[in-house]
């Protein structure tokens, strides 16, 4: 996670999603100390987004506090309840969520999707029949090579053109860069996609 994390600020990313379940605040912490205090990035140019596990009113000071230790910041940009509800918002491919992407449409409440390419890395589940790996669905790979992109740039750029934000997970260098490519590229292009707010 920690070279990880240098590599998409060297590429140019600044918003770290992260959470105290995650189990990876520490390792992020650690990078960005490194590189704020090298000078290579400034806190003010990061925006940090952690998550509460604690419900509980009275827990959550210390959840902060503890988070915001393992994050060697003074402060989030972005304190989130963790699962609030009964479900994240997983959106992609097969799974489109086009009812509540309706409902935040119309409500000025820009989506954020979980799981945009599917979550290939998860671990299975027993109770439920196999995911299906979006990133070999016949048609994403025909565009894909058409275009000549990778199956998680067109997953990606296909959430992006809804309006639709996205927080691709990685831990792989060349896969790091090629998911920002999909974000530069959308913004150069902007013009084509008037409907679509920039969201880098």
């Amino acid at each position: 996670v920690n070279q990880a994390v240098k590599v998409a600020l060297d590429s140019g990313y600044r918003h770290i999603d992260t959470a105290y379940n995650y189990k990876n605040e520490g390792a992020i912490g650690e990078a960005l100390d490194e590189y704020i205090k090298a000078g290579k990035v400034k806190r003010e140019e990061l925006f940090i987004v952690t998550k509460a596990i604690h419900m509980n009113p009275k827990q959550v000071r210390r959840s902060i506090e503890s988070s915001l230790k393992r994050l060697r910041t003074d402060y989030v940009d972005l304190y989130l309840l963790h699962s609030p509800i009964g479900f994240q918002v997983e959106c992609h491919l097969y799974f489109p969520n086009a009812e509540l992407a309706d409902f935040c449409r119309k409500r000025n409440v820009t989506l954020t999707a979980y799981a945009p390419i599917g979550s290939p890395g998860r671990p299975p589940n027993p109770l439920q029949d196999a995911s299906p790996n979006l990133m070999e669905d016949p048609t994403v790979v025909k565009v894909a090579e058409k275009h000549n992109k990778t199956p998680a740039q067109v997953l990606l750029r296909a959430l992006m053109q809804k309006g639709i934000i996205v927080i691709p997970k990685s831990i792989t260098p060349e896969r790091i860069k090629q998911n920002l490519q999909v974000c530069i590229n959308l913004l150069m292009r902007n013009m084509d996609f008037p409907n679509i707010v920039p969201i880098f």
